[in-house]
């Protein structure tokens, strides 16, 4: 399980960890996001525009190998997750040695 250090002022001795759902994992941990959320706002509310957001990667492990999709977490909820034309985009690891 995935679990990075956070350095913040805001946000002492803090890790953020990657979530597990079946065949899924979420990182940063769906949990998390409104903290990590907070600490960056505060962290760079001068500096940045008005809205900041977190990516949350979202990896589906298939028989194929792993498929890998992103989503924006900018407060109360998600946004819409990437497109290209209309049509969702996801990422296959090429590296994988799944059969």
């Amino acid at each position: 399980m995935k679990h990075v250090p956070f350095q913040s002022i805001y946000r002492n001795d803090f890790e953020v960890v990657e979530e597990r759902d079946g065949k899924f994992t979420r990182y940063p941990h769906e949990s998390q996001l409104p903290i990590l959320l907070r600490a960056l706002n505060l962290e760079f509310y001068g500096g940045l525009p008005s809205r900041v957001a977190i990516v949350q990667q979202i990896t589906e492990s298939t028989r194929r190998g792993p498929l890998h999709r992103f989503r924006f977490y900018g407060g109360e909820s998600f946004s819409p997750k990437i497109c290209l034309k209309g049509k969702g985009v996801v990422i296959a690891d090429s590296n994988s040695h799944y059969g």
